[in-house]
């Protein structure tokens, strides 16, 4: 306003109420019977309903992450994430732990200045694996680490790993494969108890959605294909990085110098060469990109291509002569 302070409303009908002056809005629920803000000095979060306005979280830092309806919400607080729903006593997910949802890929923004919130294209939050990252050391070249658990609906956390460098939920996020130390394996993700190991000497893998069929890339640089149960088959020497394309093909540079060879291979069958001049692998959710290494055009400037395929082994040139972004 004039002031200089925050002001929100809700309009419907062809008519406006106020909502808040000088906080934040960070969720606005059911055509605002409800609704979340923060007081931009001290940080705290309210839930308002009806005439009741009361603070659930003090102080709160990071992200706000909401369901779909917005009648969960999570938010950090001293370390810790903290869950309220429809108002209520916030608790702690795990105690001491800043921690993160995997129950929904889609998401929307909303919020203002001082703050952003997330929605969840989810009916809950819970009954989902969350994360946390941390360094897996003080090494300066020290990798990111991950510690899961499964939060079940009831709100109980169950530590599935801890220390993981790599996971994905598969098989209709029932499981989860993760790389801990240099195996991967394949767990329930209700139960840590029931896993299985895919294959050993892994730097990083690539899980098909069901979580039966594995790409590794090991150690000594070879890239092997394993099934659930069967003995790991080499596939490829000299991989640096590989990558799986929507439909299960696995893509993968060799013989890397700022740009290697780029092959496609399927179900762990023979590999065909895409391109000699491949610098990236970009996985989209329907395309698969890769892009050449920076040349200079007939000006000098440093461009690049960029070559699309819908089924990681058909691909067109989709832009020639990129040009190439300074970072200065």
């Amino acid at each position: 306003n004039a002031d200089g302070a925050y002001e929100a409303f809700a309009y419907e009908n062809g008519e406006s109420r106020r909502l808040t002056e000088g906080a934040c809005i960070v969720g606005v629920g059911n055509r605002a019977a409800f609704y979340y803000y923060v007081t931009p000095g001290n940080m705290d979060l309210h839930y308002v309903s009806g005439s009741s306005d009361r603070i659930i979280g003090e102080k709160v830092s990071g992200l706000i992450e909401f369901d779909r309806d917005l009648e969960e919400v999570l938010f950090d607080m001293n370390g810790s994430t903290y869950f309220s729903e429809k108002g209520s006593a916030a608790r702690a997910i795990v105690e001491g732990a800043s921690v993160y949802p995997t129950n929904s890929e889609c998401e929307s923004k909303q919020g203002g200045e001082e703050c952003v919130a997330s929605v969840k294209d989810a009916d809950t939050l819970f009954d989902a694996v969350f994360y946390r990252t941390r360094s897996s050391s003080a090494d300066e070249d020290a990798r990111t680490a991950y510690d899961l658990w499964f939060v079940d609906s009831l709100k109980r956390p169950t530590e599935l790993v801890k220390g993981a460098y790599q996971f994905a939920l598969v098989d209709g996020r029932r499981k989860v494969a993760c790389l801990v130390d240099n195996t991967v394996y394949v767990l329930s993700a209700r139960d840590p108890a029931i896993r299985t190991a895919v294959c050993s000497n892994a730097y990083s893998f690539n899980a098909s959605p069901d979580g039966k069929e594995f790409y590794c890339v090991a150690y000594d640089l070879g890239l092997y294909y394993t099934r659930v149960g069967e003995r790991s088959k080499l596939l490829d020497s000299n991989v640096i990085f590989s990558a799986l394309a929507p439909d299960g093909r696995c893509l993968y540079l060799k013989d890397y110098n700022r740009g290697g060879s780029l092959y496609s291979v399927k179900a762990g069958g023979e590999p065909v060469k895409i391109a000699d001049d491949a610098a990236q692998i970009n996985v989209l959710p329907k395309a698969v990109l890769y892009y050449t290494s920076m040349h200079k055009d007939s000006f000098g400037n440093m461009v690049y291509d960029v070559y699309s395929s819908s089924n990681g082994l058909d691909f067109e040139l989709a832009v020639s002569s990129a040009l190439a972004v300074s970072e200065e």
